[in-house]
């Protein structure tokens, strides 16, 4: 009778040994990942935090919530240092919900899933089980699918890793040495992918770094022709007050009620302003004229993102802003 008490009393244990096969990537009360996203000339490549805290039920469906941490890059006193000492040390300032996102984990630790409950779906965004040759779908900010085929699955740090190649590649010189480059995403075990393709902003490069319970990451690749080593975690650019951009057509101008764009040359681009959740707030194309304002007096306090679309050319230029 005791031995079958003991066995008993041992088969949760055993079978739960079976129901998480990786490491968890929602380990601990907050976990925290810094994406390079925001390509700005006169201020290089910020980082955003992204942070997941807090649980919500959908669809009886339990997800954690998600913050957009913008604590470093608002505040001059605050830096990440190249140890990244500060950005492991510090405290999440949960002000501003990710609005409409939210983030889970399959049971195993093997996938990782975004909810969207504006739209009332969810997105597979990793998913560890995956073998070379085998194919993964993405979705897109713009509510598209995109097909990506492993390329490789190797370990590294104890982590397994699961790499797909995408693009037509690049041509990078550093020093007196140059290569060629292919542009790659990788799933990493208690990390998550390196590329959210429903993050909502324009310009995303890749994950930076990422911190829960039990790891800490710092991505020492090159991904998207970006050097990943020689970025901190955090990003001390400070966006209080009057922030202007210098393209090479224009210059932007975002103040408290206003948004002034100027033109140094004939253009023919599209203006649109979204949320963080991509909901356009305001829109106008085929804009001829060299000075542009733009009225905040009827947006909300939040963060939102200016897109300039470039008829002539194609290119499309971005630039996220706070309203406070």
């Amino acid at each position: 009778m005791k031995k079958l008490f003991f066995i008993l009393c041992s088969l949760p244990l055993y079978l739960s040994s079976f129901a998480q096969s990786y490491k968890p990537c929602l380990d601990g009360e907050i976990i925290r990942w810094s994406f390079l996203d925001s390509h700005i000339p006169d201020a290089g490549i910020l980082s955003s935090e992204i942070v997941a805290y807090g649980d919500i039920s959908f669809n009886n469906v339990i997800y954690k919530k998600l913050y957009l941490d913008y604590s470093f890059e608002y505040n001059d006193t605050i830096d990440a240092e190249e140890n990244n000492t500060n950005w492991k040390n510090h405290v999440s300032q949960l002000y501003y919900e990710w609005e409409n996102f939210f983030i889970r984990e399959s049971e195993d630790a093997s996938r990782l899933y975004l909810y969207n409950s504006y739209w009332d779906e969810e997105y597979l965004i990793s998913d560890m089980n995956l073998q070379k040759g085998d194919k993964f779908q993405a979705k897109s900010p713009y509510h598209e699918t995109v097909d990506f085929t492993v390329d490789t699955v190797y370990v590294e740090n104890n982590l397994k890793h699961i790499r797909f190649l995408y693009g037509s590649g690049y041509y990078m010189c550093i020093g007196d040495s140059c290569f060629v480059g292919q542009d790659h995403l990788t799933f990493i075990e208690s990390v998550g992918s390196t590329i959210w393709f429903t993050y909502p902003y324009f310009y995303t490069f890749g994950l930076n770094c990422f911190q829960n319970q039990t790891t800490f990451y710092k991505n020492a690749e090159i991904l998207n022709g970006i050097i990943f080593a020689d970025f901190p975690c955090g990003s001390s650019r400070n966006f209080s007050g009057i922030n202007s951009v210098h393209e090479d057509n224009y210059q932007i101008f975002i103040q408290k009620d206003k948004i002034e764009i100027l033109f140094a040359s004939d253009m023919n681009v599209d203006i649109s302003i979204y949320n963080v959740s991509g909901k356009l707030f305001y829109s106008r194309n085929n804009v001829f004229d060299k000075k542009i304002i733009i009225p905040l007096s009827s947006f909300s306090k939040g963060i939102y993102v200016l897109s300039i679309f470039n008829r002539k050319n194609y290119q499309m230029d971005s630039k996220k802003f706070i309203l406070q």
